[in-house]
């Protein structure tokens, strides 16, 4: 049995946005992560101090009247890296859920128009918010490689080229979906 992650789009686009509030900057959910991968307790304690207060950050989120988008990842390193980091500990504590009931786990970085050399010459996006991917994916890279080593893998090259797969800055075509599920199961 195996448990598969692909990410990394969301991450950044909600992440480097100030608008959503300070809590992906290492605020708010970052004690909870560093404190469960160390501790591998029962599912009730996973539930009180994961489950419990993402929801209500989520709650705390919804309620709030959405502003204008202040993103900063592309002008603040820090809070780049700390979008990457707290994507990184969630695959960390997806994985060691995963493996306490005995199946494995993978996590892939998900390509993006942002990052890399795609041929998006076709579409109009926004520059500022392609932006934001290249300094969170670079962080995202570094620990993929320093500690996710036969779990986690950056994919987020496979449509550099010519081919048109992008039908947005984040959604691709049937053809690049074809060409991700060959690249997961290639490593699992």
């Amino acid at each position: 049995d195996v448990v598969v992650f692909y990410s990394g789009a969301n991450d950044v686009a909600i992440g480097c946005d100030l608008a959503f509030g300070p809590g992906h900057n290492e605020t708010h959910e970052s004690p909870y992560l560093r404190e469960l991968i160390g501790n591998r307790e029962s599912s009730s304690y996973l539930y009180r101090n994961f489950v419990v207060p993402a929801w209500d950050t989520f709650q705390r989120l919804t309620k709030r009247q959405r502003v204008a988008s202040d993103r900063r990842c592309d002008v603040d390193p820090e809070r780049a890296h700390n979008v990457a980091l707290t994507r990184f500990r969630n695959w960390q504590l997806a994985k060691l859920i995963t493996e306490s009931s005995g199946k494995k786990f993978y996590a892939f970085l998900q390509p993006v128009a942002g990052v890399g050399r795609p041929n998006v010459s076709y579409l109009k996006l926004d520059q500022n918010a392609l932006d934001q991917y290249p300094p969170v994916y670079q962080s995202m890279r570094s620990l993929v490689a320093a500690e996710g080593g036969g779990w986690a893998f950056d994919i987020s090259d496979a449509f550099d080229g010519a081919s048109q797969y992008y039908i947005d800055a984040l959604h691709v075509t049937d053809e690049g979906n074809a060409i991700i599920a060959k690249r997961i199961l290639d490593n699992l």
